[in-house]
């Protein structure tokens, strides 16, 4: 794909009211072939780049996880959702926030979509508090809310935090024989950064401000004996925890942040967009984890 000169919208705005309108009139694997042709073939150029050849992968199926609306949900609920979004001028501000950044760190432009999330997911709502989202795929850049308080205060940082993984992705290709797992929690903790610095301390995501200096200090060693491991399914459990791990619920973004952070400690002159385009082996070792 050549370079874009500049932000394309996917036209989700008026795609998600045509199917509101059009949903209700049908029912089961109709309305659910209706949704996918509606919203998710239009990103069919991102799901062929993500599948890279790879049989039976579904682009629909990866929006159903949370980031897409259930269809079989309450329609009535949904619109009233749409509604909230427009209402708050949702489309707008990612717009907005999107040219913003890429001023900030003189990046590239991205093709985005904003969509309404599930809220039948339970962690969509309760953990990640209405708002989903994906950034490391240049040049695709996919924002999903289900409108609260929290998902609709925070849309600008939510929406700063994922260029910033397009930035970083597209100095850095996600999945590359060299994308460690140093890279990958670094990655967060330096978007994590960003949003604090543009934002405030207020917007940093429940999810890097949950560990402690301490507490995080008290699991570096697992960290530190593993950051060359390679393959995203090797980095999942220190993300994420779980996965048969002892690790606390997505501790590897905490951990990132305080890297981050602890590297911005001793290099007081330096900001996020000094350490855009430094790797991520040279900031854990510029750290305070040396």
């Amino acid at each position: 794909m050549a370079t874009l000169q500049d932000f394309i919208q996917v036209p989700t705005k008026d795609l998600l009211l045509k199917f509101l309108e059009e949903g209700p009139r049908v029912e089961g694997r109709e309305r659910v072939k209706l949704q996918r042709k509606m919203l998710a073939d239009p990103l069919q150029a991102l799901w062929d780049l993500m599948s890279q050849g790879m049989s039976g992968f579904s682009g629909y199926q990866l929006l159903r996880l949370g980031m897409l609306f259930d269809p079989d949900d309450d329609l009535r609920e949904v619109r009233a959702a749409y509604d909230a979004l427009v209402a708050f001028q949702a489309w707008e501000k990612v717009e907005e926030t999107l040219r913003m950044s890429r001023k900030y760190f003189g990046g590239p432009a991205a093709i985005w979509a904003l969509l309404i999330a599930d809220r039948t997911k339970p962690d969509v709502v309760e953990r990640f508090k209405g708002y989903t989202g994906f950034g490391s795929v240049p040049p695709y850049i996919i924002f999903s809310v289900w409108p609260t308080t929290y998902s609709l205060v925070h849309l600008k940082a939510s929406v700063a935090r994922e260029y910033h993984h397009q930035m970083r992705a597209t100095l850095f290709p996600i999945g590359g024989p060299h994308f460690d797992l140093a890279s990958a929690i670094v990655n967060e903790g330096l978007a994590e950064v960003f949003v604090e610095e543009q934002y405030g301390q207020q917007s940093v995501s429940e999810i890097a401000a949950s560990l402690s200096i301490d507490q995080v200090k008290a699991l570096w060693p697992k960290y530190k004996d593993n950051l060359k491991l390679v393959g995203m399914d090797r980095h999942r459990p220190f993300l994420y925890g779980g996965y048969g791990s002892d690790l606390p619920f997505c501790a590897g973004f905490a951990v990132g942040y305080q890297i981050v952070k602890g590297y911005l400690s001793k290099h007081k002159e330096s900001t996020s967009r000094d350490l855009i385009s430094m790797p991520a082996q040279k900031i854990v070792q510029g750290s305070i984890f040396q």
